[in-house]
């Protein structure tokens, strides 16, 4: 993947410009970029030709902002191990699928440092890669998600092979304020803690107190950093809105949300970012997806005989997957109905969700749980945009906006599913140039 030839700047010309804001097609505009940013979006007038400028005819396709994926992890969505290198591939993967910003919260590949490094490459344009915002280690405490569950580990872990993994654990009374300035000097954007004494199959395990997640959110408070909290129960979903987090970066499906704690949530803005791609962890959504640029050899690690014996005995542990699956669907519809800000979240890394890929899985989950296309597409960009606080700096397409865009060969607001059928994707001002074959 390449970008196209240097230029002073980009027309966009005759293109159907999608106003996530006002749900709306504007028809027949141009669109002038110069340098990194948005211009000048011309509406009614034909602007001349400039210089070293690149120009597009787009007649008859639309345009939008670039979608924003609050919840990844950097990897490809297989079960192969992961380096710096797969991390790298992963980031070129979401724009491929024009996916141009994503909060990276926590795991491998996605320490405080890691994140970081990857956070200064991407500004200074040395990778092609999304706008990288991240919350570096998650931090849990011993024993807890992921540490006894996807590691399989005791609580007793050396904390250096925790920060490998992208994890900080901690213990009650610990004083957090040294962790959390380390992450405000990095650069980084937030702080996910995880309150959970799961997920499934893997309960009970030991769980973030009510106190340490308060001391945690005020602490970050102090060095300015907003804290997202790993739930999947409404009891969990609580104790995140009574000790003051931000959002929730996982959807509640033990149960439906009552009314009570749904007006709390909308009262005090706090974001709900409900991932259901999550419930195709065994391939049921599959046949949704689009593997285009998907690697084969992530798609054939998960016919891995061991991996498939390993989901069958789990599923065998708890309840149908279908049942988790409804809860968080009805749950969501009735956040949304009710007005609590939803962002736009896939849990990339876990099998089955591939980096870029999964976020239009995502839109079309949300739609199969009620929500209006023009409510999804404002969601996934603007919405998720807001939920970290840039909505001046990303998220539309207007004058002093980022130019991460995307030109589509049809209508999103008529079809969900028109979002994957991307004609070109617009990078900081300067048009990709996309591959051929990259999924062989």
């Amino acid at each position: 993947m390449t970008f196209s030839a240097d230029h002073h700047g980009l027309l966009i010309r005759n293109v159907n410009l999608v106003d996530v804001e006002r749900g709306v097609v504007v028809p027949e505009v141009t669109v002038r970029v110069r340098g990194e940013t948005v211009d000048r979006v011309f509406i009614g007038e034909v602007p001349e030709a400039e210089a070293g400028f690149e120009e597009i005819d787009a007649r008859s396709k639309y345009l939008m902002p670039g979608l924003f994926d609050t919840h990844v992890h950097l990897g490809n969505g297989g079960i192969a191990p992961l380096d710096d290198l797969e991390s790298e591939v992963a980031l070129e993967q979401f724009v491929l699928y024009g996916v141009t910003s994503i909060l990276s919260v926590g795991g491998t590949g996605g320490n405080d440092e890691q994140i970081s490094d990857f956070k200064r490459r991407e500004r200074r344009g040395e990778i092609v890669a999304p706008r990288i915002f991240g919350t570096g280690d998650m931090i849990t405490v011993p024993g807890s998600h992921p540490v006894g569950t996807i590691w399989r580990m005791s609580g007793d872990v050396d904390p250096d092979v925790a920060h490998a993994g992208g994890v900080t654990i901690v213990e009650e009374g610990r004083d957090l304020r040294p962790v959390l300035q380390r992450k405000k000097e990095l650069d980084l954007d937030g702080v996910k803690i995880v309150i959970e004494s799961g997920p499934e199959p893997f309960y009970p395990k030991p769980r973030m107190s009510l106190e340490v997640a308060t001391q945690t959110v005020r602490e970050a408070n102090v060095v300015g950093l907003p804290v997202f909290v790993h739930i999947s129960s409404a009891d969990e979903l609580a104790d995140a809105v009574r000790a003051g987090a931000r959002a929730v970066v996982h959807g509640v499906h033990d149960t439906l949300i009552d009314d009570a704690q749904i007006e709390l949530m909308r009262s005090r803005k706090f974001y709900y970012v409900p991932t259901l791609s999550i419930y195709g962890m065994s391939g049921q959504f599959k046949s949704d997806l689009r593997l285009d640029y998907v690697s084969k050899l992530a798609v054939r690690s998960l016919d891995n005989p061991v991996f498939r014996f390993m989901v069958g005995r789990m599923s065998n542990k708890y309840e149908g997957w279908e049942a988790y699956f409804e809860r968080a669907k009805n749950n969501l519809a009735r956040l949304h109905a009710a007005g609590v800000p939803i962002a736009l979240g896939s849990d990339t890394n876990n099998p089955f969700v591939f980096p870029g890929c999964s976020a239009h899985l995502e839109m079309q989950l949300m739609a199969q749980a009620g929500l209006s296309n023009a409510d999804i597409l404002r969601i996934a960009t603007l919405g998720s945009a807001e939920f970290l606080s840039v909505q001046d700096e990303i998220g539309k397409v207007a004058p002093g906006y980022l130019a991460n865009l995307i030109i589509l060969e049809e209508n999103p607001f008529d079809d969900l599913r028109n979002t994957w059928a991307i004609d070109k994707v617009v990078l900081k001002g300067r048009v990709i140039k996309l591959p051929v074959g990259v999924g062989q």
